[in-house]
Order: structure tokens, then sequence, then C-alpha cells
């Protein structure tokens, strides 16, 4: 998040005799300079240790933004991304692109004699008798999308442009206005045609305008080259390759006629007219002959080619007005009174109704200029992409192959198809049994998570050994996909409700015994749960792969057993809260992207509820227990929002970065359930730009892609075990279309601007208790306090040091309402505190998001007040003095 940053300070002091007026030295940074010198290294956010879900939440969406900056970060590339175009304009912005999906004309609608300076130039028109037209020209690009189809049989589909085939749907439009009208057909006193042999120059060509022209046609001769000859005189000239030569025998002054020898051919043409002498089209500009016809001079245009253009029909060539196919003619006015020259270009037919990516389309009047497509970025197979893989491994299992956040290949077996059990979520053996709720209680030989609410800490792991002891106590883990063990401290551990520490990239998670001897009973304990104990429950916890794409195994999981409070729910696109009505057995499910601002999605429900959150549909199943609910999450199997049902099946879950639009849409790839064989249904993409079910070259194979650009495969070559294959982009896929004489692109490189920044863990734990808070903490964390005096006893701390607002003043003056706040030397010198506290935990949220959203960034100390932010002055508290 970039924020404004200002710079604002005020100082406020006074004495009064025999007592001091309290009023806090206010801040000399803003909030948003606070904030954003925030990193995981630098800062705790504490919560008190009784606080609300609410509060707990808000933190970790806090602590969520603040693990985004400076410590951890490390830059792959900054920046948009320019190319520099030579010999045309490119259709899109280094700011904004043009994706899949996209119209063409998404960023530029119209080009002009500034983008296209040799085809669009502004010109002038004159007359015989010295009257001018000025005149200026432009391309009006149509709004044809970027699709991907499957365009030629048993071929592989392409990315192109997407053609319509009528004028209603061109590629573009050239058109021509003139500053007056202008009368093609005009005469002068004589009968003689004064516009014609005049030249105007269009889409780059010179053209010449013929007293052919009619009130309802308007003729132009279009020249490869142009020649002055006299009497008797021979030129040679070469057209497409051919060489002519020609001769001038004589003229017909009557008729302003030259007779011509075209490679020994004779034939006559007269001025404003063309003809065919000898295989060569001659247009004879202008005739002057004299000394009845002995002598005199012509200007031929040779290689010339005749276009007629009529209103609401084609442009036609030559003698027979042979049409161009796919263009069409629109006059504003008539000949005699003619404003505007409009041509639609648009597919000359079905096979030739689209431009792939790599390919050009060129003008077919002008010649001058084309469309190139020249590719899309990055290509769909392209090295820089992730690809992930999902297969099966012989008929009873599966697992996904990818790379993970370091580049590094990985496999993780999830589906087991037990012949007595069907199938299930599982690792590679069948006592590897994988559970994605967080506090899920495993025992030897199965697998867990460890879900700190961060992707790029989240470790998939099984419990390697659990070890009951009244003192030396331990559990050992080993990570599924690094090998990497870890071990608890040791301690007693041998009785139900025991617990352990694990640490692990800096996490502290607990781990508790589940069963147990107990009242002298030495069972030893043989099932353990793992919690990271953040006030909310993962279910489904993703971890970050290579090019910053989230993955998740899913199932259809009990995620609550015998709820009976307010549960929040973490899942990989945010967040869903059950809060139970144990008199009814149902209960209200809301659902948050950022944990801090809810949208109620039902209330009262008993039963199925398809919760959307973010681009993701999840069903959840409100259960009666014995005394409580149950509630059960599984994906939704429409991914339709209006209709539950769920997904019954282990599934992989690729969660995307944000697009152009900041939305995360996701890929599923669900086991098919079959009870025989594994394999894997079609990908489901929940994107609303999508393309699915594309055939390609290979029968078998089905190609897919999304707005993001990402690309999969599903591979049914081996009917029983079919496989899905898919190709993540590090950044957006784009295309770059340009249009112009001959556009090409160059080498791309970078603006400045935001960067495309990945994550290495950090060891600091920046999530702590007000409890937990250190003295050490104190004097070297710059320190977030969630929550008010009531519930966090550091604020609580800087309230009675006169520093914030006392549990009195929050009573009696800021009631509804929430503060945040920058307090510098707060606990320490040279160390910040920011306070973000309110009333109500509703408005603890707010004050939240009214940090995380920027609302507050330019102030020193803000109150919110529903929709209104304002400045905070701290009241000044009276005090004796010693």
């Amino acid at each position: 998040m970039q924020r404004i940053k200002k710079v604002m300070a005020s100082v406020a002091s006074g004495l009064m005799a025999g007592a001091t007026l309290m009023a806090p030295v206010l801040a000399e940074k803003t909030i948003g300079e606070a904030f954003s010198e925030m990193n995981p290294e630098n800062t705790v956010v504490v919560v008190g240790a009784n606080a609300a879900t609410s509060d707990v939440v808000a933190a970790i969406a806090i602590g969520a933004e603040i693990g985004q900056h400076g410590a951890g970060a490390v830059v792959s590339g900054s920046g948009s991304v320019t190319t520099e175009v030579t010999g045309g304009v490119s259709l899109d912005d280094p700011s904004d692109k043009l994706y899949v999906g996209d119209p063409i004309n998404k960023v530029r609608d119209s080009l002009t004699a500034k983008d296209l300076p040799s085809v669009l130039a502004k010109g002038t028109l004159e007359d015989d008798e010295g009257t001018t037209y000025d005149y200026s020209q432009y391309i009006e690009i149509g709004s044809n999308q970027i699709k991907f189809d499957q365009y030629e049989t048993d071929e592989d589909p392409v990315v192109a442009i997407e053609l319509g085939t009528s004028s209603t749907d061109p590629l573009y439009t050239y058109r021509v206005d003139f500053n007056k009208v202008v009368n093609f057909i005009d005469t002068d006193d004589d009968g003689r045609n004064i516009m014609a042999g005049n030249t105007l120059e269009l889409g780059g060509v010179a053209f010449t305008i013929s007293s052919e022209s009619t009130d309802t046609k308007l003729v132009l001769y279009k020249s490869s080259e142009s020649i002055t000859v006299s009497m008797g005189e021979e030129k040679t000239v070469t057209v497409n390759g051919v060489s002519y030569t020609i001769k001038v025998l004589g003229f017909d002054t009557n008729n302003d006629e030259v007779v011509l020898s075209v490679n020994g051919v004779t034939d006559s043409v007269a001025e404003g007219r063309s003809r065919t002498i000898g295989g060569l089209e001659v247009y004879a500009k202008t005739v002057t002959g004299w000394n009845n016809g002995a002598d005199g001079i012509a200007i031929l245009q040779v290689g010339s080619e005749k276009v007629t253009l009529e209103d609401g029909q084609e442009v036609m060539i030559g003698d027979d007005e042979d049409p161009i196919d796919g263009t069409e003619v629109e006059f504003v006015g008539t000949v005699d009174a003619l404003s505007s020259i409009k041509i639609k270009v648009y597919a000359p037919d079905t096979d030739n109704d689209y431009i792939a990516a790599g390919s050009e389309f060129k003008d077919p009047v002008f010649e001058s200029f084309k469309v190139k497509f020249a590719d899309i970025v990055p290509d769909l197979k392209d090295a820089s992409r992730d690809e992930i893989e999902v297969k099966n491994d012989g008929d009873s299992k599966g697992y996904v192959k990818f790379k993970d956040i370091n580049g590094d290949e990985r496999e993780l077996y999830f589906v087991y198809d037990a012949s007595d059990t069907g199938v299930e979520l599982r690792g590679s053996a069948s006592d590897e049994n994988i559970y994605v709720v967080e506090g899920s209680e495993v025992v030897e030989n199965e697998i867990t998570m460890l879900a700190p609410g961060n992707e790029r800490y989240t470790h998939i792991v099984k419990v390697t050994r659990i070890y009951s002891d009244d003192e030396r106590g331990y559990v050992e883990f080993e990570d599924v996909l690094t090998g990497e063990k870890y071990e608890t401290k040791e301690g007693v551990f041998n009785d139900e409700g025991n617990t352990l520490e694990l640490i692990v990239d800096g996490k502290t998670y607990i781990v508790t015994a589940e069963d147990g001897g107990s009242d002298g009973d030495t069972t030893p304990v043989t099932k353990i749960s793992v919690a990271y104990n953040d006030g909310v429950v993962a279910v489904y916890p993703s971890i970050e792969l290579n090019n910053g794409e989230n993955l998740a195994i899913t199932d259809e999981v009990l995620a609550g057993d015998e709820i009976s409070a307010e549960t929040i729910y973490g899942v990989p696109t945010g967040y869903i809260k059950v809060v139970p009505d144990t008199t009814n057995d149902d209960a209200d499910i809301y659902a948050s992207v950022d944990g801090v601002t809810w949208t109620t999605v039902a209330t009262d429900v008993s039963g199925d509820a398809a919760v959307q959150v973010g681009s993701v549909v999840y069903n959840v199943n409100i259960g009666a227990g014995e005394t409580a609910i149950d509630v059960t999450i599984s994906l939704d199997a429409d991914q339709d929002p209006t209709t539950a049902g769920n997904i019954g099946v282990p599934a992989v879950l690729i969660v995307e970065e944000e697009d152009d639009n900041n939305v995360e849409n996701a890929v599923i790839i669900a086991e098919d359930g079959d009870s025989d064989y594994v394999s894997f249904d079609a990908p489901i993409f929940t994107a609303g730009v999508k393309f699915t079910d594309v055939g390609t070259s290979n029968d078998d194979v089905t190609a897919y892609l999304d707005y993001y650009g990402t690309y999969a495969e599903k591979d049914s070559t081996d009917d029983d075990h079919t496989i899905v294959r898919v190709y993540y982009p590090d950044t957006q896929m784009y295309a770059r279309i340009a249009m112009g004489t001959d556009p090409q692109f160059g080498a791309a490189s970078t603006t400045t601007g935001s960067a495309d920044v990945s994550f290495k863990p950090v060891t600091a734990d920046m999530a702590k208790l007000d409890t937990e808070v250190s003295s050490a903490d104190k004097s070297s964390k710059n320190i977030v306090l969630v929550g008010g005096p009531a519930i966090n006893s550091l604020v609580a701390e800087l309230a009675n040091a006169g520093k914030t607002l006392t549990l009195d003043q929050w009573r009696t003056e800021y009631q509804n309402k929430a503060i945040v706040q920058v307090i510098e030397d707060a606990f320490a010198t040279g160390k910040v505190a920011l306070v973000v506290a309110g009333y109500s935990a509703q408005d603890t949220r707010n004050a939240a998001a009214a940090l995380l959203t920027g609302k507050v960034d330019s102030y020193t100390a803000a109150v919110i007040s529903g929709d209104t932010v304002s400045e905070l002055t701290l009241p000044a508290e009276e005090t004796n003095e010693e």
C-alpha cells in the first residue's frame, strides 16, 4: 500500500501555578509515516489477553499488512513494464495493459496524426481555382475482444483478437474529416471538373481525384510511380518486378488524349482517365498538347489502381469495380457535398476472422499500415511459469507436484483410494490421514498443519513421535515437503490437557495432549492437536508457491464440533464467521476478505449455505450436535453463490494473486470420486472471464485459460487416470498489440512504481498478548496496540501516563467512536506505539479498517465516527505537583 506522507507537527504545553496541565506532546510523524516504517523485524502487534475475537482478527489484518513492509521482502521486479514501439504505437499503456478478455480499445479508442504521423497526417486539398480544404485523419479502434479458442480444426488453440464479419463490428474505422464540405464533381464555366487531377493523401497514400467521379461515386487513383514524358520521349519503369517501356507517340488536342506505346502495344488515354496498355495500368493525370498534337507533355501515373468509394458499399478497385471484402464505406454527405469519409474494416470471411498472437493484419485498402498482435507475455507455457501437475500414482494414490516458495520441486500426496472407505484425504501411505482443520486431533504418522494465518509460514507436517513423560515429554514433527525436523520444548506431557510449545519460523504453536493418563493412570499420550491460538481456526491452510500463488488441499471437513460460541474460520480467500443459536440449532453466517469488514451471508441457517469469500464459494453446513451445533465446510461444487452444494472429495485449490481489478481468482482441481481409480476432473475457474473446454491438436487434451492468464490442460490420454497441468504466470499475462506502418516491440524495461515482491520467512514473532510483552520488547520494538485501556494493559499504561485516552474519557466523550494514534517515545526513546482502539468491538474494527485503507494516513491522531475521520485532540488532565 502506498501511503501519502504529510508532515504535521503540533506541540501543546502549559504551566499553571501549583499544578501542571498535562497535554501530551503530539507526534511529529503521521500515522501513514509511522505505519509504513513498521516491518516484521521492528514491530510487534499486541492484543489483550482477554480480548474479543474481533480484536484478534483486526490484529491479524494489521499484522498481515506489516508483513509486506520492508524486512522479509525480496524484490523480484519493480514498477510497471514498458516496451518501446517503433514504426507504430502500442494500444496499451504502461499502467493499463490489455489482458485476455479485454476489448482492444480499452486503453486507446482512436489514433491521430500524433500517433501515426506518416499515415494520419493532416493535409490540405486544393482545387484548380485555388480553393483549399483542410482535413484531418483518424483511426477509430473497434471493441474486438482478445480471446482464447481453437480457431483451426486439429490445431492448438491460440490467444487472438477475434474479428467480426460485418460492418457493425469493425476491427477499426478509418476516417477523414474536411473542415468544410467538398464538391468532388465541381466544374468550371467550361464544364471541366476542377477537382480532377488534384492530389488527396489518405492513409499515407497519395491519391489522384478522377473526373470519373459521379454524384454517388468518388473515384480515386493511387499510383506506384509518377512520370512526366514529352512527345517522342521514351521511359522505362518497373512495376511489381516487371519492366515496361513507355513512349509518347502523339496527342489528340481535341479530346485531351495522349497516344502511348507500352512494350509495343499502342493505345490512347484521356486526361483524368486510366487504361491498361501492354499489361500496365496507366492513369493520365495531366495531358497538354499543342502544335496540332505534334508536341506536348503528359504526367502519367503508372501501375495506378482505380479505387471507387460509394456510400454503404464495399471499397471497389479496378475498372470492374471488384469489391474488397471486409470493408464498407460511409459518407457524411454526398459526393457533391462531402464533409467526411469513413471506411470500416472487418473480417473478410469466417476463415479469416481472427488475428493470432504472433501475426498481423494489413489494411486492405491503403496497405500502408497494419494491426500487429506481437505476442502474449508470458507465453502459455513459458519457462517463467510455475507448472503445477495434479496426477495419479498407480490406481490408488494421487499427488500434486509444484515449485515451493524457494523454487524447489516438491510433491505432496493427498489422495488415497482405499477399497473399503473410498477416496480420502491421505498421504502416500494408508495410515497417513491428512487433517486440514487447525486443532484437529492426530496420532503418530498422521499429517496436520502449522498454520499461523500467513501462507508464507504454513508447514504441512507429519507427527513422527509422541513421547509421553512427566518431566521430559515432547512431540516430534517432520515437514512433509522439505523433510525438516521440528521438535517441541520438553516438559510435562503425560496427561490429557498438558501442553508444550513448538516454535517454527519464530511462530509459537501450542501442542496439546488430547488423551493420556489422569488421576494416577499411566496411559501414555497418543493423540495431540496443534494450534496457533490467534482466535481464528484455519481451514485449508495454504502455502505460497514460487510465483506468488497459494495452494491448499481441501475436502469436506468437520470444522467445528459442538460449537456454542462465535467462531471465525480462516479459509484461503478470507474468513467465515459462524454465530450459533444453540436453542434453535441454527446459526448466522458472515463472510470477510480482510477480517475487518463483514458481510451477512445468511441468518438462521440450518443445513447447507453457499458462502462466497472473495472469488471462492464454500459450502457451510450447520448441523445439530448433542448440545450445540456442528459446522462442516467444503468447496461449493458449482462455485455458484446462489445454490449450495459441496465437493465431497479431495481437491487442490490454487489462489491467484490480485489481478488488475484487485481480485484474487482461483482454480479448483478435484478428484473425480471414482472408487476404482484415482483420476481428476476438469479444472474449475472462479474468474468471471475464462475460456474452458477448448479443443487442441490432441483429441485427448482440453485447454483452459482465465483472466489472470493461468493456463491449464486436462489430459485424458489414459481414460482411467486423467491428469491436470496448470501453468501459472509470475505476473498477469498481457497482450502486446500495436498499429502502424510496421510496428516492432523492443525489449521490455521497467519504470518506477510498485514492485513484484516475494517474501522469505522472518524470525520475529510479531503477534503477542499484552501479558507476553517484555521490557526488551518495549525498549527495542515499535508496538501496535489493538484495543482500548479496558482490555489492553499496555494501552492502560499509556493512558495513565497521559499519552492517550483514559477509560473515563472513553466512557464520557468517545462512546461509539474509535481512534488511531501515533505515540512517539511511547515506552522507550525512538520507539513508536500505534494505538488502534474503539469503544466497542465494531468500533475497533472500524479503526483497523481506517488504518489499512489509508483513511487516517495524514493524521497524527484521528478519531473515527462512522464514515467520518477528524483530528483527535487529547483532553488535558490537571495533576498536583509534589
